[in-house]
């Protein structure tokens, strides 16, 4: 484990591409958050004006044949998604900063 911030920092590009990752993974997650929250919105408006079936639902619910495990539905889900990008941007000015100071 003390290796890996040497390597990383031996390697800025590495460094950068990670935190693109995390932080292109954190914007998915909140795009898919916020459209899950809007059909569920949307659904159990229309079902509460039809007077059927449950007033709160989630995801699961609406679509039982989809894995929907991975769509934020709570704070939890919320505090990754601000872990991920924070770390990704922390990532990202990590490396552009190795690149200018040892220009590589």
């Amino acid at each position: 484990m003390n290796g890996l911030p040497l390597f990383l920092v031996a390697r800025p590009r590495l460094l950068d591409s990670i935190g693109r990752l995390l932080v292109n993974t954190a914007f998915v997650l909140a795009l898919s958050g916020l459209l899950a929250m809007t059909i569920k919105s949307l659904s159990s408006t229309v079902l509460g004006m039809a007077k059927v079936g449950p007033k709160t639902l989630v995801i699961a619910d609406l679509y039982p044949s989809l894995p929907t495990w991975w769509i934020p539905e709570s704070a939890a889900g919320l505090a990754l998604i601000v872990v991920l990008f924070g770390l990704g941007a922390w990532m990202n000015s990590t490396a552009r900063m190795l690149k200018r100071t040892y220009a590589l």
